[in-house]
């Protein structure tokens, strides 16, 4: 019984999660896109990584409500956190803080644990 509720928790963390995950790429490509089309082009390089997470995070979100198998997801998730991560650090030894690269970093995690 207790295993079956774990598993249930488990799989309704992996749909939320990559709702999410939906969500924040789609968000994602349409800041990328709005610079794109008002000529923008000096985005810092963390705020590209962020973009770039945020693809992965689209794609990632769409194979894990499919259910594709937990390998692909978990290195999705390792490349996202890595990004992510990298993001994070260079934010700040620019002496910035970007939240977004944070909040992928912390998701990325808990796609990796739960899936």
């Amino acid at each position: 019984m207790a295993k079956k509720s774990i598993a249930s928790k488990i799989e309704t963390t992996r749909i939320v999660v990559s709702i999410i995950y939906i969500l924040l790429g789609i968000s994602s490509v349409l800041s990328a896109w709005d610079s794109i089309v008002s000529l923008d082009f000096s985005m810092p390089v963390y705020e590209l990584i962020s973009t770039i997470v945020g693809v992965l995070m689209f794609f990632s979100g769409i194979m894990g409500l499919a259910k594709v198998k937990g390998a692909v997801c978990h290195l999705c998730g390792v490349i996202i956190f890595v990004a992510s991560a990298t993001a994070v650090v260079i934010s700040f030894m620019r002496g910035g803080y970007n939240e977004m690269s944070l909040v992928q970093a912390l998701l990325a995690w808990l796609f990796i644990v739960c899936i």
